[in-house]
């Protein structure tokens, strides 16, 4: 820990600026301090091809200044996913500081489809559309054999329900329950005297 307090009580570079050529979409829009041993990366997306990028600072507390030529950066491909993944991640922030979570989230979510690229929003899901079998071949579904997991019982997940009671003993009582409520229905309709109108 100590290291690291060193490390932050003395940048090397402070209050960072850097200046591109034209209009330029820059994230992180503020680089934040330089650290011994630490880099800054800032990704720009300009329709420049040349110019000078100019970066100022602080060096021990006196004016610092650099100048890069733009014909000297990279475009290769994973610098746009790069810049993306910079922008989203500015974006996030930018959330956490008090910026309305639908301007944060629709911004996430059309750079994040742009680059196919998962988020907070967003996420991919991967779809193979290899052929597996031979062209002309006609599909059929057909219900593959399963083994149970060790220790069950094919009788107890597919068979008769298991009760305390065997099923055939309640058959045999509701049976006579039914039986008895019919005799004791017919023989109460007997007594009841007949009225006359």
């Amino acid at each position: 820990m100590s290291a690291l307090f060193i490390t932050l009580e003395s940048p090397v570079l402070t209050d960072i600026a850097v200046a591109w050529p034209g209009a330029a979409e820059v994230w992180p829009r503020e680089p934040g301090d330089l650290y011994a041993g630490e880099p800054i990366v800032v990704v720009a997306k300009t329709h420049a091809s040349d110019g000078m990028v100019t970066i100022t600072g602080r060096r021990a507390g006196a004016p610092w200044t650099a100048r890069v030529p733009l014909s000297a950066s990279a475009s290769e491909p994973g610098i746009g996913v790069l810049w993306a993944r910079a922008k989203i991640e500015a974006l996030s922030d930018a959330q956490k500081g008090g910026e309305p979570e639908a301007a944060a989230r629709n911004g996430i979510v059309e750079v994040a489809l742009a680059h196919h690229l998962v988020s907070k929003y967003t996420s991919l899901v991967a779809v193979d559309v290899t052929p597996t079998a031979p062209p002309g071949a006609i599909p059929a579904t057909t219900a593959l054999p399963t083994n149970l997991p060790e220790g069950w019982s094919y009788d107890a997940v597919f068979g008769a329900p298991q009760t305390a009671t065997p099923a055939t003993l309640n058959f045999l009582l509701g049976t006579m329950l039914l039986v008895l409520a019919v005799i004791a229905r017919s023989s109460a309709t007997r007594r009841l005297p007949a009225r006359g109108r």
